[in-house]
């Protein structure tokens, strides 16, 4: 085991068999990973970015356990997560926990704050029972809700930044190791986006937490990640160190230079103040321009799973799937066509 990763997927792919109509018997195979490899390390925040349906809760899942890969393996410190023991797979709950991205769902309406925050404390008996209301107003203090008695009330008395800071004090009750954050401001204000995001910043550096931070907010991403990883269609296609993350460069050839084309058209949506660079992002050739007359299931038959989108695609993309290459220190882009990028315009 690599010394500093705690928590390594490799190779690991996840499909689904499902129905291709409500009254239809056959039967399809959904691929929502395929053949994915990411580390995360201690005290490492890794932000985890695609657009909807492209796996990123899927690979969440894997890293909670709560599902089996199909193909590969996830490994917690070297060793692969123990499903099949349940004193095993108990003793790895208590070290990963999550934070869900809607906290108005995620709490049980009929149970207040002291019944839900307890109920980890008391499963992996952490504390005596004498202590258990001690240690939950302490838990609800290290999140920001200081009010005297708040544990006896319900989740319907509180706001959503409120329930958010409820639900960060009930995954840290158990002393994780990692905590899955999946996307846990989409659903609130901005301002309380801010505190939310603060607070997180705050027990990562003070509890030394590894975090897997799952968004579609990029400069967010950006922000608060020490890596950032991209997915498409259950792929990652891009790894980087948040230093090649240049959402806020003004320097048009440095956007092109660092990013795999389908970075580059994420990035091109976000909305930048400034005109002229925003003319200056999105020029150039557009998704599919050089590709119109692929279909897409040739391109994923075992292409390149961004061919029949890509403006550079060539035939060897059709043909063969890229890997993950490395392009600079720590920074690894799946693309066939890396090294002639120069050639084809993408790097002024």
């Amino acid at each position: 085991m690599k010394q500093n990763v705690l928590c390594e997927l490799r190779s690991a792919s996840r499909f689904y068999r499902a129905r291709k109509g409500f009254f239809s018997s056959e039967v399809k195979i959904v691929r929502a990973l395929e053949r994915v490899s990411l580390e995360l390390q201690r005290k490492e925040i890794l932000g985890l970015v695609g657009e909807s349906g492209c796996g990123k809760s899927t690979l969440a899942r894997l890293i909670l356990g709560l599902e089996e890969p199909s193909e590969g393996k996830v490994l917690f410190e070297g060793s692969p997560i123990p499903h099949k023991d349940k004193k095993a797979m108990k003793a790895f709950r208590k070290r990963v926990q999550m934070v869900f991205q809607d906290p108005f769902s995620s709490l049980n309406p009929k149970k207040t704050i002291f019944q839900t925050i307890s109920q980890p404390l008391k499963i992996h008996r952490l504390v005596e029972e004498s202590q258990l209301r001690e240690e939950v107003r302490r838990l609800l203090l290290m999140s920001g809700l200081e009010t005297p008695g708040i544990e006896d009330r319900y989740p319907h008395e509180f706001s959503g930044g409120q329930r958010q800071r409820i639900c960060i004090a009930r995954a840290l009750a158990t002393r994780p190791e990692v905590i899955v954050a999946d996307e846990p401001t989409s659903a609130l204000d901005v301002s309380v986006q801010a505190q939310i995001i603060n607070l997180l910043l705050d027990l990562h550096e003070s509890r030394d937490i590894s975090c897997l931070f799952i968004s579609h907010d990029l400069p967010l991403v950006g922000f608060v990640s020490h890596r950032i990883a991209v997915m498409y269609k259950g792929n990652i296609l891009e790894i980087m160190p948040r230093s090649r993350f240049d959402l806020g460069s003004n320097d048009q050839k440095d956007f092109q230079h660092y990013h795999h084309p389908y970075t580059n058209y994420l990035l091109q949506a976000v909305p930048v103040p400034d005109p002229k660079l925003y003319m200056d992002r999105t020029a150039g050739p557009k998704a599919g321009e050089y590709a119109a007359e692929i279909h897409p299931e040739e391109s994923e038959s075992g292409g390149c799973v961004f061919a029949a989108r890509c403006p550079f695609v060539e035939q060897k993309c059709l043909e063969s799937r890229p890997v993950l290459s490395e392009v600079a220190e720590g920074h690894f882009i799946s693309c066939h066509l890396v090294k002639g990028w120069p050639e084809k315009g993408v790097i002024n």
